[in-house]
């Protein structure tokens, strides 16, 4: 009885052996990273300025190197072979660029709204008499609004690692 027990643990092993091996072999051919290029998902973008209107034209560009701009209605699709998370930035003529994060499959087929804010013109005396409460709402505008604030969530190359590393300067906090 316990030598029947054993020789079908022994190949329960071997199938899942098997199993592994396979899938190592198979995962690593090239056909397989021909697979995560073959667009299975979509987002669409709705791209609008702070009125609400629709902005034909503008540019809708993902962190995999798909592209492509909306149309008449402000409405633009972007396809992704991969699952994961990947940065979209959107670009229109007199408009300050916007960016926004898509996660994949979680957004697969939702419609992303981008809503564009104005650039803002100014000449030299007009700045210097905004007043703070005027001034902010510009500022906040630029920052959040343009490339200068973004996280980019890319994969590591081989070797490549984060250290992090927090100080405190109270000595209570260990």
């Amino acid at each position: 009885m316990e030598i029947h027990t054993f020789s079908k643990c022994i190949d329960t092993l071997k199938i899942v052996s098997f199993l592994l091996i396979t899938g190592l072999i198979v995962g690593c051919t090239p056909g397989t990273e021909l697979l995560n290029k073959v667009p299975v998902h979509k987002v669409n973008f709705k791209v609008v300025d702070q009125n609400g209107d629709p902005i034909p034209g503008a540019s809708v560009e993902a962190s995999n190197n798909k592209a492509t701009s909306t149309d008449d209605s402000g409405m633009a699709t972007l396809r992704f072979g991969t699952v994961g998370i990947h940065s979209v930035t959107v670009m229109a003529s007199e408009y300050l660029p916007t960016t926004m994060t898509v996660t994949l499959p979680t957004d697969n087929g939702e419609v992303k709204e981008a809503r564009m804010a104005a650039q803002v013109d100014y000449s030299g005396g007009a700045f210097a008499r905004m007043s703070g409460a005027q001034m902010y709402p510009m500022l906040f505008t630029y920052m959040f609004n343009s490339f200068g604030y973004n996280m980019e969530l890319t994969e590591y190359e081989a070797g490549e690692w984060t250290k992090w590393r927090i100080v405190t300067t109270d000595e209570d906090d260990n």
